[in-house]
């Protein structure tokens, strides 16, 4: 047999570049992490991963404020449904640093003091997100169940019967700042990426094979800060007079090789071991990054003034941004310490809070195009001149 057709093996597939296409415009800058959990989700699709574990297991670590929260979002956004808040299920492993606390989410064996409460992973719990979703778009299509919740208490029995109806489902659990958490939770990890599963207090057990799992970790984001912010001075980075571009990437590699080291410094072997190809170390954000980051915020400040006339039935009003504003929003908003995380508080203390403003005190009305400019240091709300004057707002 002859075997001469080269085929393209390093092409995504469909379901792969349709979540790159979706996540990647979302979370800026990060484009090697998605590519890395498409890749991996991938081949859990496709039926050929090794069978019995979860669908995903993934460590996100490197800098705060680059998105590392933000990417399980809207994974789950991918994967689950696409709706406005997250259909993602959080434990904050701040709240697991003692044994006792950790017996909440398998609870406790039957007899013992909490055995009767509903543990925090039982399956309808981690099934919760994507189930919902799925039943509310049943009821939709199905009158008479509707027609029967409406007149009755919610039906144990019934929601029983659809959860069943509508198996299989996908979800995406967050342990959020995984380091905090006590020994006992990592033990309990151990057991969701090995197996799959997970053995609870009654004897049930909770299955994971259609679950990506997600460990954020802060371990070296004291370090990072300090190579980003410049007080590391003894790495050979280029000096700032040199190619920026260069000198991003130098800190990126000393980040991922630092974190990489400490990660395997406070945690057991034995999870390292397991998780050691899934740790994504998330890249610190250029200055172009940013820039894009912002812009979608100021798109979001224009989609909610037009959802606001949508709702009064009046004319929208139009914003624009000066590229001295939005300079200023970047310098007092962005930085390599803390990365984009207080971006979107500037927006709002700065565009958000001066919109509203100048609505109550109706200085600009439905139908204005507005210009934000700076004046005086600071950006100011300025008014496109109409036939006849509306007071309280300048006007260009």
């Amino acid at each position: 047999m002859i075997f001469d057709q080269a085929v393209d093996s390093e092409a995504f597939g469909v379901d792969a570049q349709r979540m790159v296409d979706f996540i990647s415009p979302r979370i800026i800058g990060q484009e090697r992490a998605v590519r890395h959990i498409a890749r991996s989700v991938a081949i859990h699709d496709s039926g050929m991963a090794d069978p019995g574990g979860a669908a995903g297991v993934f460590v996100f670590a490197g800098p705060t404020g680059v998105g590392k929260t933000a990417m399980a979002e809207q994974l789950a956004r991918f994967l689950v449904t696409d709706i406005p808040h997250a259909p993602l299920t959080r434990v904050q492993c701040g709240k697991f640093k003692e044994s006792h606390r950790v017996a909440e989410l398998i609870s406790s064996p039957p007899g013992y003091v909490g055995s009767d409460k509903v543990p925090f992973l039982d399956q309808l719990n981690v099934d919760g997100p994507h189930f919902w979703a799925k039943a509310e778009e049943f009821l939709k299509r199905k009158r008479d169940v509707r027609d029967h919740l409406s007149r009755n208490k919610p039906n144990l029995k019934l929601t029983a019967q659809l959860y069943e109806h509508l198996k299989p489902y996908k979800s995406v659990i967050l342990f959020d700042e995984v380091e905090k958490a006590h020994e006992d939770l990592h033990s309990l990890l151990l057991h969701i990426i090995d197996d799959g599963e997970l053995g609870l207090g009654d004897g049930s057990l909770v299955r994971f094979e259609n679950t990506a799992i997600i460990l954020t970790c802060n371990v070296g984001g004291k370090h990072a800060q300090e190579l980003l912010s410049g007080k590391t001075h003894n790495m050979g980075f280029a000096s700032l007079e040199e190619d920026e571009g260069k000198r991003a990437k130098d800190i990126d590699e000393a980040i991922y090789r630092d974190t990489i080291a400490l990660i395997e410094q406070r945690f057991a072997p034995e999870l390292v071991g397991r998780v050691r190809n899934e740790i994504i170390v998330f890249r610190s954000l250029t200055r172009e990054h940013s820039a894009v980051i912002l812009d979608g915020l100021l798109q979001k400040v224009q989609q909610r003034l037009d959802e606001r006339a949508a709702r009064s039935r009046t004319e929208p009003i139009k914003l624009h941004f000066s590229a001295e504003v939005k300079e200023h929003l970047l310098k007092e908003g962005v930085s390599r310490t803390y990365g984009v995380r207080p971006l979107k508080h500037t927006v709002r203390k700065l565009i958000t809070l001066r919109l509203v403003n100048a609505l109550d005190s109706r200085g600009i009305a439905p139908g204005d195009e507005v210009m934000f400019r700076m004046r005086d240091g600071r950006p100011e709300v300025f008014r496109k001149p109409r036939s006849l004057p509306v007071a309280g707002a300048a006007s260009e």
